[in-house]
């Protein structure tokens, strides 16, 4: 944040849960959830890096290595889950 000077704080995304958290949280419920991988890296993200080449960079890297294997997910924290109560 620093080196952008954008933000103030990291604290909202600091309380987000990962993959494996998300996994452990909605398998509470009776429900079916499901992971999804954008096509493209032109998806509506409003975040910290939107607009910067480097972090476009770093988003379509990220989402080939997520489809190349599964694996990706537990060290992202930017993904989108579908849930739809039984």
């Amino acid at each position: 944040m620093q080196l952008t000077g954008r933000g103030e704080t990291y604290e909202d995304s600091s309380y987000s849960l990962t993959y494996r958290g998300m996994k452990k949280f909605f398998n509470q419920f009776p429900c079916r959830y499901k992971f999804i991988v954008p096509e493209s890296a032109k998806v509506g993200y409003l975040g910290c890096g939107e607009g910067d080449s480097l972090y476009k960079l770093g988003l379509k890297i990220g989402i080939r290595l997520i489809k190349t294997s599964p694996f990706f997910w537990n060290i992202s924290k930017g993904f989108v889950l579908i849930a739809i109560k039984k």
